[in-house]
């Protein structure tokens, strides 16, 4: 329905914050003719269709009367102008790119924002200025540094040529005094290889006694369960608990017995009240009498009503039984823990421990033997270099007085250890250069036989200990699944899972700072500077 318009112009009033005026006030008004085209032309100004939604309507029209509208200020202003005329008081001209005073207060917001938007800026320029200085300053220092580092270099450079120079001369001698010392680390290894060698045989004889010992653990365990369970198997089910529960219910509720019983019943209440009659007043004590028969009869209601249930009983019986049972169960199972707690699992770690020393050694003696090859190769390569300066230009007498004694010295170790070679060996002839290294050949193939061997047998060990806690699964579960407490040694978690929680309590701790910190930044919003910069930003678009 279309307004009229004095309800236009009424509209348009209350629009632009006038006085409240109703249409009816000034439909008089309308009478007269130029009251009529006067309102007419007022209500004509407000557009009859906005593309808007129906929400933001009156704010459209308020925005498009505020261009026809004088505001406060300017009702203000021209008021004072007509109240205090100057010479020119007729006459009233617009200032060029005159602004209403909204936008001017507007406009003196987004200048005092734009001011604060400067200072920041030039507050943070002076600290990107601060801290470029300081950049500067460490840059040169940093400069100074290398410079001071690439002289040192130079110096450690120049010192280290002159030693690779000095090196150069004394190899040779160099050279013995690293055979001896291969000779010596190689003699220290067959040692440590000939204890450990013979310290395997206890080993197989301890883990052949654990496993007899745990299978005879497991033979009399499985024992005792078995007796258990033939025990229980005497025990009647359920369904012949209830056969039996039916055939007694049925001997105690028969109605003979029931008949038999009401009528002994009756005989003892009719002497009782017979009894009570003879020592009480007849017309008194009748009517009380009564009361007392009907309350006694209530009361042997409700205890026969309370009678025993045979079947409750019989259940609760069988479950003693059960109970009896799952004891002697959790019995049996208490010992055989007990046993492998205090006969096995304590010579098992103890042997685990001396298994991951051999380790440890096997690896250091891997080393060793690593770098007694190495050297070995560096020992022949320069063996056959002096070979060939000897064929070419000769040895000096010095130097082949120095290969005979290094070369004796390496034929006595030798044959000092010769006991340790293995018995399918030819016999031990060292005559010559090549049969020393064909010596040699051999003791590094028997390093290689006896390391395999080493590692054949910690893996086998390895392999009987997997085998060995494996087969406590099924002990160890019912063990956790009756403990007491799931904190108690032995079940408290490990320390990989203890460090794990540590861990993830330090990374929670963390993320709630940061949550923390993300809180306060977005509280920051609600900060009344934040609200200028957004109502600046919504008049802008308005404007635009």
């Amino acid at each position: 329905m279309e307004q009229s318009s004095t309800e236009k112009l009424v509209s348009m009033v209350r629009l632009l914050d006038g006085p409240s005026v109703k249409a009816e006030e000034i439909e008089w008004a309308v009478d007269l003719e130029a009251g009529k085209t006067l309102i007419d032309w007022l209500a004509a100004q407000t557009p009859l269709h906005l593309d808007v939604e129906e929400s933001s309507l009156e704010l459209a029209q308020k925005i498009v009367l505020t261009g026809i509208a004088l505001e406060r200020e300017e009702v203000e202003a021209l008021a004072n102008v007509k109240t205090n005329p100057g010479s020119d008081g007729n006459a009233i001209c617009m200032p060029k790119n005159y602004s209403i005073p909204s936008e001017a207060r507007e406009h003196a917001k987004l200048m005092d924002l734009e001011s604060t938007y400067i200072e920041d800026a030039t507050e943070l320029l002076r600290a990107r200025l601060k801290q470029t200085k300081i950049a500067n300053r460490k840059m040169t220092q940093t400069i100074k540094d290398l410079k001071h580092e690439i002289g040192r270099t130079s110096d450690g450079i120049s010192a280290s040529q002159e030693r690779l120079a000095e090196m150069s001369i004394k190899a040779p001698r160099q050279a013995d005094s690293t055979f001896s010392a291969s000779i010596r680390c190689a003699s220290e290894v067959l040692d440590v290889l000939e204890s450990k060698g013979a310290g395997n045989v206890p080993t197989n004889t301890e883990l052949n006694a654990y496993a007899n010992y745990r299978s005879a653990v497991l033979t009399r365990t499985q024992q005792q369960v078995q007796d258990v369970v033939t025990a229980a198997a005497g025990l009647p089910s359920e369904a012949e608990l209830e056969q039996v529960a039916n055939r007694a219910a049925k001997k105690l509720y028969d109605r003979d017995i029931i008949k038999a019983a009401e009528e002994v019943f009756f005989c003892q209440q009719m002497e009782e009240v017979c009894r009570e009659l003879e020592q009480t007043d007849r017309r008194a004590g009748v009517a009380n009498l009564l009361l007392r028969v009907k309350s006694a009869q209530e009361r042997q209601v409700d205890e026969d009503t309370a009678a025993m249930n045979i079947s409750e009983e019989l259940e609760i019986a069988w479950r003693l039984d059960q109970m009896s049972l799952l004891n002697e169960k959790s019995q049996v199972l208490q010992n055989a823990v007990k046993d492998f707690e205090d006969n096995i699992i304590p010579s098992l770690q103890s042997l685990y421990d001396s298994v991951k020393t051999s380790v440890s050694y096997m690896a250091e003696a891997e080393g060793l033997i690593a770098a007694l090859g190495e050297e070995v190769e560096e020992i022949v390569e320069s063996s056959r270099l002096a070979k060939d300066s000897r064929n070419n230009f000769g040895l000096s007498e010095e130097t082949k007085t120095e290969a005979q004694t290094l070369q004796a010295g390496l034929v006595d170790l030798l044959k000092k250890l010769q006991d340790l070679r293995p018995a399918s060996s030819e016999p031990l002839v060292l005559l010559d250069h090549e049969d020393v290294l064909r010596e040699l050949k051999a003791v590094k193939e028997q390093e290689r036989s006896l390391e395999s061997e080493e590692e054949l047998g910690a893996a086998a060990l390895i392999q009987g200990l997997e085998y060995l806690r494996g087969s406590l699964g099924l002990l160890l579960s019912d063990t956790y699944l009756h403990a007491p407490l799931n904190t108690s040694p032995p079940y408290a978690l490990p320390l990989e899972l203890r460090n794990l929680e540590r861990e993830t309590q330090k990374k929670s701790e963390e993320l709630r700072q940061s949550v923390a910190i993300l809180q306060k930044n977005v509280g920051s919003l609600d900060s009344e500077r934040s609200k200028k910069k957004l109502r600046s930003l919504a008049h802008r678009v308005l404007k635009s």
